[in-house]
């Protein structure tokens, strides 16, 4: 057997088994339930024309205490794609980065085009399944969940596990498979280890964490690796290569200011090892007004827009969503207009090339288990910079818990 069945058949016997563990206890524990049904719209300006895309999405979550050291989680997802649904990525991308890009391996655009095609699919799947085993000298998670790292709000360089939508920062994000062992030590500290099921132990993502608490200020230092796979786009190949990290954040207040400091060094085997830093500071007034900036310099990034080619835009539009520029400052306010309506607004901004993004943000709680969701967004910039590069859009989205 491969390792790449090996490890398959080893995530799905995870899987298979947390679901019989709540089939069997059925009768003779507890089970907890919850979730909620949504649908969104996402409205946008693509080329000139306007595009509708929308999905329906039941999760269902699952929940019971085995026993007083012992529980078991799980959810699961439902999405049904509508509206539009066939899309081409380099509709996204400035059209002199395409002609450019097609020149150089001897092709036509058009020709280009059909290999850049995509379809939004739906889809079920298993969110997060794990079992938790607590006791006082460590604690044990194993099972698809979610692996909490770094102190950033719209960015996180030291989470090597999951991917953030910088327009919607604090939306879920889908588990992974992993085992997670804690080992509380003197004071407030721990060390943390996390071992991510991948082809073998050589490609599994793995992490060391040290936490503590000093002085007000929560930290942690953080060595990580990571096994990556990546389309060339120079090359026209597939390539993979380890990247190691080291990491490090704090968080706390300073009279009565909020501050927090995130940062990774990478150090990929085969490319240009880089420095990803980020600070911030928030602050809520009396009158219930809360204000947030933070500044993000991006090592990966470059401060010329002539050097946003093709690997990069696609390394910007793809999952890991890696940001063109190397300076980018995002500030943003949050007031309660009503007791039952918020209202923010949101602004990032690539200092290097001059492009924004600005999105208001409105959350209305319609009753106890039903909220309605309003994000827009409008960028700035000219044609071939990170963010003038796309038109106008909005998200409309509503959930109804139960």
């Amino acid at each position: 057997m491969t390792t790449t069945a090996t490890s398959s058949v080893r995530s799905v016997s995870v899987l298979v088994l947390l679901t019989l563990v709540l089939a069997s206890i059925s009768q003779a524990q507890e089970i907890e339930y919850g979730g909620y049904v949504e649908h969104q719209i996402f409205p946008q300006e693509l080329r000139g024309r306007l595009v509708v895309m929308d999905y329906s999405k039941a999760r269902l979550d699952l929940y019971s205490q085995l026993t007083e050291q012992i529980s078991v989680t799980g959810d699961y997802i439902f999405r049904i794609q509508h509206g539009q649904k066939n899309f081409n990525s380099l509709d996204f991308v400035p059209d002199r980065v395409v002609e450019t890009y097609a020149l150089s391996i001897n092709t036509t655009t058009e020709s280009l085009r059909e290999a850049f095609l995509y379809r939004l699919k739906d889809e079920n799947y298993i969110d997060n399944a794990f079992a938790s085993f607590y006791s006082n000298w460590v604690n044990v998670r194993a099972g698809r969940q979610q692996i909490p790292r770094g102190a950033g709000y719209a960015w996180n360089p030291t989470d090597i596990f999951h991917d953030k939508n910088q327009l919607d920062p604090t939306y879920e994000k889908r588990g992974v498979d992993a085992i997670k062992a804690e080992i509380p030590l003197t004071g407030m500290s721990a060390i943390s280890g996390v071992v991510g099921v991948g082809n073998g132990w050589d490609e599994a993502t793995k992490s060391l964490q040290f936490r503590s608490y000093a002085k007000g200020f929560d930290f942690s230092f953080s060595i990580m690796e990571k096994y990556e796979t990546k389309y060339d786009f120079n090359r026209l190949s597939t390539g993979t290569e380890r990247r190691r990290l080291l990491g490090a954040d704090a968080s706390g207040t300073i009279k009565g200011i909020g501050v927090w400091f995130e940062g990774a060094y990478s150090d990929p085997e085969t490319s240009i090892s880089y420095s990803q830093l980020l600070f911030g500071a928030d602050y809520t007034f009396e009158s219930g007004l809360y204000l947030i900036t933070e500044y993000y310099r991006n090592g990966k990034g470059t401060s010329e827009k002539t050097e946003y080619n093709l690997q990069r835009w696609m390394d910007f539009l793809g999952s890991a969503g890696e940001n063109l520029g190397q300076n980018l400052l995002f500030v943003g306010q949050t007031y309660p207009l009503t007791d039952l309506l918020t209202g923010s607004n949101f602004t990032i901004v690539n200092v290097d090339d001059g492009s924004a993004v600005v999105y208001p943000y409105f959350e209305f709680s319609l009753s106890n288990n039903a909220v309605l969701t309003l994000i827009g967004y409008v960028t700035i910039g000219k044609s071939e910079t990170e963010f003038g590069a796309f038109g106008s859009g909005a998200i409309v989205r509503g959930r109804l818990y139960f």
